[in-house]
């Protein structure tokens, strides 16, 4: 969903994904939670000079996700409904930055709204996380001010230095987790700003999973904006892709949704690999159906073959 090349070109969108997911806990009910994922929103302020405002797909895709509840996915989905969303995650990059972040950030606010009744174009409640994009400390604070109005809520991370934009919390049986850009406890990248600090994410998901979750066997899905390191170290690193594994080893995680790149290389593969200890796990990337037509997972046997 951005202004150079969409990524929720109409409505065999959905760019992101609908997700169907069958609770996996032993002692669990099994429950259907059907939610859209989108990444990467790019909010500019409008230029004429650029033919307009190029924010007006972008709202007119958040009008038919309010309706997207009760219609048939593609024949290939041999007769499945999209479920009735619980809400919309955003993996990060709301904006696209430079001089005019601030007011990209009211417009994204504008359309995108927070609970889905505050009048905006969006009618469901959002959940977003921050990218690179994203005015250095600008959207963490936020994240930070709506996180005091988000409703339901099971944790939210400590005020301003720590992991001010980090939060989680349930639909039914699935347990969300935001993390922010990445996962992560200190700024070990090539890129030094402010902006790329992890805020200690990796500290508030280490203690919210074993606060939320612990030896339940709950189904977890995080939420970040980077994708897995590569070699590079560009954006983070290997060693911190491991602290993370280790943090994930025992949950039963069933999603990591993330945005900001548009494919994996050979690096990115072989770094996904070492997350295949999920019970019940994928990566939902652009990819695997995303891009030009609708997706729904079903997660109940091991580690899912994509679309």
């Amino acid at each position: 969903m951005t202004s150079r090349t969409s990524r929720l070109p109409s409505l065999a969108w959905l760019a992101g994904l609908l997700l169907s997911l069958c609770a996996s806990a032993p002692a669990a009910k099994a429950e259907g939670v059907t939610f859209i994922a989108v990444s990467d929103t790019h909010y500019e302020v409008p230029d004429p000079a650029k033919g307009g405002d190029q924010n007006e797909g972008k709202r007119a895709i958040l009008s038919s996700m309010n309706t997207i509840g009760g219609k048939a996915f593609p024949a290939a989905l041999k007769g499945a409904v999209v479920g009735k969303p619980r809400g919309v995650l955003v993996a990060g990059d709301l904006i696209n930055g430079g001089r005019d972040a601030a007011n990209q950030l009211q417009l994204w606010a504008r359309d995108f709204g927070l609970t889905g009744e505050d009048g905006a174009v969006l009618k469901l409640p959002v959940y977003e996380t921050w990218g690179n994009h994203d005015g250095g400390k600008l959207v963490p604070g936020f994240i930070e001010e709506r996180n005091r109005k988000r409703v339901g809520l099971t944790a939210v991370s400590p005020g301003p230095g720590d992991a001010a934009s980090c939060y989680s919390w349930d639909w039914g049986p699935l347990h969300l987790v935001c993390v922010g850009m990445y996962p992560g406890d200190a700024n070990e990248s090539k890129h030094k700003s402010s902006g790329y600090d992890p805020r200690k994410s990796l500290e508030f998901l280490k203690a919210d999973l074993a606060k939320s979750v612990g030896g339940s066997g709950r189904p977890v899905l995080i939420m970040q904006h980077l994708n897995l390191p590569s070699a590079s170290n560009e954006w983070w690193t290997a060693a911190q892709r491991d602290a993370y594994a280790a943090v994930l080893k025992d949950y039963n995680v069933v999603a990591i949704v993330v945005g900001h790149e548009a494919a994996d290389g050979e690096d990115d593969v072989a770094a996904r690999a070492q997350f295949s200890f999920a019970r019940h796990g994928c990566i939902l990337r652009e990819e695997h159906g995303i891009e030009n037509s609708d997706c729904l997972l079903r997660l109940g046997a091991p580690f899912l073959d994509q679309p």
